[in-house]
Formats: C-alpha cells, sequence, structure tokens
C-alpha cells in the first residue's frame, strides 16, 4: 500500500468509510492504468467501467451478426449482457 500512497494520482481514498487493501501484486501499475484511461482516454474512446454485478444493455445496429448461433451461445451463457436493437433503415442508426 506505501506505493498507493505514493503514486496517490490525486485520489482521494480518505474520504471513504473504509479501504479495502488489496493484495493484488500489480496494484499500483493496474491504479495508473485504469485512472489514466478516465483522465487521458485515447482518442474517439469510449470508457466504461462495470462492476462483476452489473447488467449491461447494448444498443447495436440491425446488422446480422448477433443471429450467428456462437453469438447466441455466448449471450446465453453471460445472461448480463442484453441487446437492443436500431431499426433498419432507421435515423435512429
Amino acid at each position: 500500500m506505501q506505493d498507493l500512497k505514493q503514486a496517490s494520482l490525486g485520489l482521494q481514498p480518505h474520504r471513504l468509510d473504509r479501504l479495502k487493501a488489496s493484495s493484488y501484486p500489480r496494484l499500483t501499475q493496474k491504479l495508473i492504468d485504469v485512472v489514466g484511461m478516465y483522465l487521458d482516454p485515447p482518442g474517439k474512446a469510449l470508457v466504461l467501467w462495470m462492476d462483476e454485478k452489473s447488467q449491461i444493455h447494448l444498443i447495436l445496429d440491425n446488422y446480422a451478426t448477433h443471429k450467428h448461433k456462437n453469438v447466441q451461445r455466448w449471450l446465453k451463457r453471460h445472461n448480463r449482457f442484453h441487446l437492443h436493437f436500431a431499426p433498419t433503415s432507421s435515423w435512429l442508426n
């Protein structure tokens, strides 16, 4: 945790009621990587954060890729992903 304190990156964990210490061996590198994505995202990038309990709703164009059996099988195994499709030939697309 000493490396984390030295590389605070302007974070203020003291404002939390509790801070769970991590035993992750590369915590500082991961912290710099993740926080860096928010502070200076790559050009034209969309940065999203989701925890393991989140439901994810994706809005897609109506391309037929989602109908492939491998995609359907993956979606059944990963039921937190919910797909929504824009109408074909629509201004929404």
